[in-house]
């Protein structure tokens, strides 16, 4: 089986747009200036969709894509199985946003 993160590198090395639609925001982690995410949710009884692409993620996280993968495996994740380092929780999000985080001078 092919992955969502082969076949959008594979078509961003042909030089191609590529647009992911998935309700997974694991996927987050794969965009790029090339690769897009549709996060489709619904609203007043209709489906949109919200894009991703990497400028959008550091507006709305403060990280590089690749960066999430981090911040879950500190965080933990019930629905991966993921159970995260004691004390990290999305509550206390300021480790993520800062220098030191960034900087990976935290440890």
């Amino acid at each position: 089986m092919i992955s969502f993160g082969t076949l959008s590198r594979y078509g961003e090395s042909k030089g191609l747009e590529v647009i992911i639609l998935s309700g997974d925001r694991d996927t987050f982690q794969l965009a790029t200036d090339k690769v897009t995410i549709r996060i489709p949710h619904t609203k007043g009884g209709k489906t949109e969709t919200d894009e991703y692409n990497r400028e959008k993620i550091i507006e709305k996280y403060g990280l590089e894509p690749k960066q999430l993968i981090e911040v879950k495996g500190l965080q933990g994740d019930s629905s991966d199985n993921i159970p995260g380092v004691p004390g990290i929780r999305r509550k206390n999000s300021t480790i993520f946003d800062s220098e030191i985080w960034l900087n990976r001078k935290f440890i």
